[in-house]
């Protein structure tokens, strides 16, 4: 019923949504009399930010969490060694992002927190440097 009710709040205000932080506040305007009497969170992470970021910037930032997770599968398939950190990295976003799906989880800070930093560090050790942009410039340092 939460999520009938979130997708008719997304219904009226799918560009720009309502704001963040907002949906306690905007629930209050959809919310039946067979819901408790405050709803403080839509239990799906992916409904939350489509009402509060709007459906085309929280689709934003879902791309840009499915393209560090894309770059993690990479760097975990292509890198010769240390591929664990690319796989840490991909394992983290999955760990998240899977449960978000009716869960609120990584709005607890210390998640969000611990799982941004391994998907960084899988990100950031997905990419080979010694074949990589980064060889030219690091030659000339040492030469």
């Amino acid at each position: 019923r939460i999520y009938s009710h979130t997708l008719e709040a997304i219904g009226d205000a799918p560009k720009l949504g309502t704001g963040l932080g907002t949906f306690e506040d905007t629930f209050r305007m959809y919310r039946t009399s067979d819901l408790p009497t405050t709803v403080a969170k839509a239990h799906s992470s992916y409904l939350e930010n489509m009402l509060e970021l709007g459906i085309p910037i929280a689709l934003a930032l879902f791309v840009i969490f499915a393209y560090l997770g894309f770059v993690c599968a990479r760097g975990a398939v292509v890198r010769r060694r240390d591929r664990i950190y690319p796989s840490l990295g991909l394992a983290s976003l999955l760990l998240v992002g899977t449960p978000s799906l009716v869960d609120f989880s990584m709005q607890i800070p210390a998640v969000a927190i611990a799982a941004c930093f391994l998907i960084g560090l899988g990100t950031a050790q997905s990419w080979n440097t010694d074949n990589g942009p980064y060889r030219a410039s690091r030659d000339r340092a040492f030469s």
